[in-house]
């Protein structure tokens, strides 16, 4: 213990700062404040032995157990330093104050056994960073498919049992739709930015960047001149887009130990749409560091969308009180198919389509039920049919003559669903086609059409003369007609126009008439 501390006083006072320390102060656990810690006294003016005559001495010492000890020193300019802390455990003899070593490692899933009666965790090499890799790499009593809580815990040479961690899993064939939102690149760069992409690279040599700028420091790898510079750090996600730029002000002398590192201070989430800046939902990190955030939302089950496919959206907050950009990911929520549904009827961009007619599609293997939609937009906000049933048809109900609409359908089994069959459209016929002239009925065929219509008649057909008029009232064709006769109407362009019909007693009817 003497050694370990005699090495962070001599850095804080030589390799720390290049002016001279005048005061130093010490605490347990809890941070008094600046200025009201327990005085470290230096009877020869140099600090090098100033702890070591405290721990000699047994002064001020806590209770027996483990504690953290905090120290910070000030300079001849009047400022304090950061606080330097590392745990220790305090016995009836201190010299034992070794750091705590792993003896044992275990694991379990979903419902923890009991400390020792976890799934053994072997470490072949005695070091344990690579141990759960093992476990999954091999398979070993790996649960079913589906969602599974992995919790881990570890004992020390002391025989204590440290706290379970814990974080979610998906045990599926294929999972990856539902993978978290990561960070691929990470650059930082000095005072003036260099656009995005251009920056200096922040190495993140164990796939996490918890520590990359930490390591950019420690080794003083391209460091700015002594003085008052902007360091600035932006990220990348997976889904490649690059988040805002965290800033904050340094101070760079002969040592480096006053700039503070940008500090993630709020995190929040949501699904979907975006209800703004800070009106997200909480992400709570109760160990002071946003790596577990998102799992224990997930172990939870918190907030979760229908299911289906969603867009998962993450930003955090910077202590500068900067939000960054949204990170986004698609996930699936509670689906059990990678296959879709597949169509029959009514074919996609079908025409003419009779309103007595059904939605027909193929049966999914394992499927329970099925959910399907109608609609007259292909977003499917405005629905005018849906259900879910057993079967694999279900006939029209309540949809409108010479429409255009949209259908999907998807796998249901228990809540659990598949993804969306791909949309079709189709649109139905037109009964106004058929127009009655006392007791001859005439037909206006086919309608909507993209090439000709013609009319046929129920009893001999006299010649009728026609007008063809737009919406807005302008006579855009007329002429005279009769049986096996047509009409061309491929010059007009695609909308609605009415077709105005005048027998030989002067009698009119009007029809609508679709052209597409």
């Amino acid at each position: 213990m003497k050694k370990i501390i005699t090495r962070m006083l001599l850095l804080f006072a030589f390799g720390v700062f290049s002016q001279s320390v005048t005061q130093a102060e010490y605490f347990w656990d809890n941070d008094p404040g600046v200025g009201n810690g327990i005085a470290l006294q230096a009877l020869d003016g140099n600090f090098n032995q100033a702890l070591e005559t405290v721990f000699s001495n047994n002064a001020t010492l806590p209770a027996i157990g483990n504690h953290t000890i905090g120290i910070r020193i000030k300079g001849q300019d009047g400022s304090w330093s950061s606080v330097f802390r590392k745990t220790f455990k305090v016995s009836g003899n201190t010299n034992n104050n070794s750091a705590v070593k792993i003896t044992t490692a275990e694991y379990f899933w979903d419902n923890d056994p009991g400390e020792g009666a976890g799934t053994t965790m072997i470490a072949f090499d005695g070091n344990f960073n690579q141990a759960l890799e093992s476990v999954m790499v091999n398979n070993i009593a790996l649960p079913t498919i589906g969602d599974h809580v992995i919790g881990i815990r570890v004992k020390g040479d002391d025989g204590n049992w440290g706290s379970t961690f814990k974080k979610v899993f998906r045990m599926a064939t294929n999972n990856n739709s539902n993978n978290i939102v990561k960070v691929s690149t990470a650059e930082y760069f000095w005072d003036n930015d260099p656009g995005e992409g251009s920056g200096i690279v922040m190495l993140a040599f164990d796939g996490d960047f918890n520590k990359a700028i930490e390591s950019v420091m420690s080794n003083n790898a391209t460091l700015p001149t002594i003085g008052n510079h902007v360091i600035s750090i932006r990220l990348k996600a997976d889904d490649g887009s690059w988040g805002t730029l965290f800033s904050k002000v340094f101070r760079l002398s002969e040592n480096n130990n006053t700039n503070n590192l940008v500090k993630i201070i709020q995190a929040e989430y949501f699904w979907n749409q975006d209800p703004g800046q800070g009106n997200g939902i909480v992400m709570l990190a109760f160990d002071g560091d946003f790596n577990q955030a998102l799992e224990s939302i997930m172990a939870n089950n918190a907030a979760f969308p229908n299911p289906g496919l969603n867009v998962l959206r993450v930003r955090v907050k910077a202590d500068e009180n900067n939000w960054g950009n949204v990170y986004s990911k698609v996930v699936g929520v509670n689906i059990t198919f990678d296959s879709k549904v597949t169509l029959v009827s009514p074919a996609n961009n079908a025409i003419n389509v009779p309103t007595n007619s059904n939605f027909v599609w193929n049966v999914l293997t394992g499927a329970g039920s099925y959910e399907y939609q109608c609609a007259t937009d292909s977003s499917f906000t405005t629905l005018t049919q849906s259900g879910i049933i057993s079967g694999t048809s279900v006939p029209f109900s309540g949809l409108s003559i010479n429409t255009l609409y949209y259908w999907r359908v998807r796998a249901n089994v228990n809540g659990n669903v598949s993804l969306w069959s791909d949309v079709w459209s189709f649109i139905t016929d037109n009964n106004l086609s058929i127009v009655d002239f006392d007791n001859n009925t005439v037909v206006v065929y086919p309608n909507p059409s993209s090439h000709f219509i013609y009319l046929k008649s129920t009893t001999a057909l006299d010649e009728f003369e026609y007008i063809l008029y737009s919406l807005d009232g302008k006579n855009i064709l007329k002429g005279k007609i009769n049986q096996n006769q047509q009409i061309n109407i491929e010059p007009l362009a695609i909308g609605t126009y009415i077709l105005s019909l005048k027998d030989n007693n002067g009698v009119s009817k009007n029809i609508k008439l679709l052209k597409i």
